[in-house]
Order: structure tokens, then sequence, then C-alpha cells
């Protein structure tokens, strides 16, 4: 048995993703560890006000852990860079 659409129109087929232009591709990586060295917790984004939204909620939520350890690192093609953590050094 065959049910009917439940839309009277169905959906129009996918359209393509349009390609992102060329060039280097920065992301950047939220991390939260409870211990240093110990497993960790990562979020990655590719808009930088994403991951500083994260790391400052991550800093609220966990910051008064006493050995948490919260980081922002950008990652791009020329390798990682700290950019924030929690606690400050």
């Amino acid at each position: 048995m065959t049910l009917p659409h439940p839309h009277p129109h169905p959906h129009p087929p996918d359209r393509p993703r349009q390609a992102r232009a060329a060039g280097p591709v920065t992301t950047y990586r939220t991390e939260l560890r409870f211990t240093l060295g110990g497993p960790k917790v990562a979020g990655f984004w590719e808009n930088r006000a994403t991951a500083d939204r994260t790391l400052t909620s991550w800093i609220g939520l966990y910051g008064s852990h006493p050995q948490t350890h919260i980081r922002l690192v950008e990652v791009s093609a020329a390798g990682e860079r700290l950019l924030q953590q929690w606690p400050k050094p």
C-alpha cells in the first residue's frame, strides 16, 4: 500500500552546493579539559565569533573547577596557534 505524500507539492530536487572560494581554510578549535593532559572535549568552527562565544560560555560553566583548562586554538595550513586560554598564564 502506498501512502499519499503528506504535502500537496513534492519537495524540489536538491540544489547542488556552491563551491567555496579557493584559499586557505582556517578553523578555530575550543578545548575543555578537567585535568591537564586528560581527555578533552573539543569543538571546531570556521567562524571565530562562534568559537569566542563557546570559550566564554565554557569559562562561565566550568572555569571555577580548580583544574579546568580551556583553550581557543587557530588551526590553518601553517599549523596551530594558541589564541586564548583559561586560566590565564
